[in-house]
């Protein structure tokens, strides 16, 4: 019950950060990567859609979810599409 508290708490303060600043895409990042560790999946991949449209020519941010699903074998220090 404490780590569904927390991780609550954690998508609210990343919910807060995305609508104090709507076109910080590390704040969608974090929300994001917040909702993915719920299973909020449908939720998260609106939040990374975001991030792309934000940093269309940067895909360095998701890289970490790419490391995690097992897209990458490693991660990768600057992924940019041209």
């Amino acid at each position: 019950m404490a780590g569904h508290n927390k991780m609550s708490a954690a998508i609210k303060a990343s919910q807060r950060a995305v609508d104090s600043g709507p076109d910080g895409a590390d704040s969608h990042l974090a929300l994001a990567n917040t909702l993915r560790d719920q299973h909020r999946f449908q939720e998260a991949a609106e939040s990374f859609r975001r991030v792309i449209e934000l940093r269309p020519n940067d895909l360095s941010a998701l890289a970490p979810c790419f490391t995690r699903q097992g897209i990458c074998r490693r991660p990768h220090k600057r992924m940019s599409v041209r």
